[in-house]
């Protein structure tokens, strides 16, 4: 029984450790002007990878001071992709022109 309470606690502790871009990408005031994806170009935009605007911003800056920051958004890159892929057609319905 302890195994699977000790699997059960590192799968909830990977999961608040992931999909950083879903956050960003499907929060409020956000920087992600897009009509899908919005968590994948989250996690691009905070490695600096998808800028529109040609200029670092500051969630880029911190993310790149520290160390574990750009390893953690790009483990959970897939699973931004796979949460963003669930909600395309949430997104398509929601969209707002």
């Amino acid at each position: 029984m302890s195994t699977v309470i000790r699997a059960g606690l590192l799968l909830a502790a990977l999961l608040c450790l992931t999909a950083c871009g879903t956050l960003i990408g499907r929060s409020e005031p956000t920087a992600i002007e897009s009509k899908y994806y919005k968590g994948t170009q989250g996690s691009l935009m905070l490695l600096g990878l998808h800028n529109t605007n040609k200029e670092a911003n500051g969630a880029t800056v911190a993310c790149w001071i520290m160390v574990v920051c750009p390893i953690i958004t790009l483990a959970s890159l897939p699973i931004d992709v796979s949460i963003d892929t669930l909600l395309v057609p949430y997104d398509t319905f929601n969209y707002k022109n």
